[in-house]
């Protein structure tokens, strides 16, 4: 299997995947040397139905997301736990100088302290309790703000009311509400970042893996990527604009000397 078997669109979308890391021939070699079983060959999908979701509000404001039995944002219940509590546990971590002065925020990789001066991590683990009410809703229905934490549990918002959600509505409608590639739930408006067309809906697995996919034919992946189930509704990803202006794309951009978006 060679670079050159791939649909032009494919081996553009390759090359530039992997500007940062590999020139031609080395993504050239990465595609030879693919393993040639399916991208998704260890993926089972379960023929059973996906266990019924609901979101409870609590005493706290907050709605908690309920798959089959289990709570996803709760730990693990006690013997003594009165019926409707749950329990939460979040951690948070922080950077401070030998002084005790913050010198980053909780997220990213260790900063550099200043001259001499070490940084060391700060952490704090925060647990509390809440307890049900009998309010109970459908998990699509409930806003972002509004959903206690471990967001990716979630199923996106049902909405109509900006792009995003008219995208994935009409997708939804025309495509089912299954991933296009594994068949499980979708979750994902999947798009081409370079004419910046919605190429259909996936689950967040499959949406992070799919381009990585170097088969030609034969495959899941590749059956998808060379035929978008989407291309006929011909929708636009509304924030496609934004992946030209990112960090990643412009520093790519200046190694490739040109830009493939449209």
């Amino acid at each position: 299997m060679e670079l050159d078997d791939l649909p032009e669109h494919r081996r553009r979308a390759l090359l530039w995947r992997y500007a940062m890391e590999l020139n031609r021939e080395g993504v050239a070699d990465l595609v030879r040397r693919a393993n040639p079983r399916w991208c998704l060959g260890q993926v089972t999908v379960s023929a059973e139905p996906d266990p019924v979701s609901v979101a409870v509000l609590g005493d706290d404001g907050l709605h908690h997301l309920r798959v089959g039995d289990e709570y996803m944002c709760a730990q693990a219940r006690r013997r003594a736990d009165a019926p409707g509590l749950l329990r939460h546990t979040k951690r948070y971590g922080w950077w401070v100088d030998q002084d005790g002065l913050v010198v980053s925020e909780p997220r990213g990789p260790r900063p550099r302290g200043r001259g001499s001066r070490l940084v060391r991590e700060r952490v704090l683990t925060v647990r509390w309790t809440i307890r049900l009410t009998d309010t109970v809703t459908e998990p699509d229905l409930v806003p972002y703000r509004m959903r206690c934490h471990r967001h990716y549990h979630w199923p996106p918002l049902r909405t109509t009311r900006n792009g995003l959600g008219r995208v994935r509505a009409a997708l939804i409608e025309a495509l089912g509400d299954r991933c296009q590639t594994c068949g499980r739930r979708g979750e994902v408006v999947d798009h081409d970042h370079f004419t910046g067309f919605v190429r259909g809906w996936l689950c967040k697995f499959c949406n992070h893996i799919v381009d990585d996919c170097p088969h030609p034919a034969g495959c899941p992946f590749a059956e998808y990527l060379n035929d978008p189930p989407a291309t006929p509704l011909r929708l636009r990803h509304p924030k496609a604009s934004d992946d030209a202006r990112k960090p990643a794309s412009l520093a790519r951009i200046e190694r490739l000397g040109y830009t493939p978006f449209t």
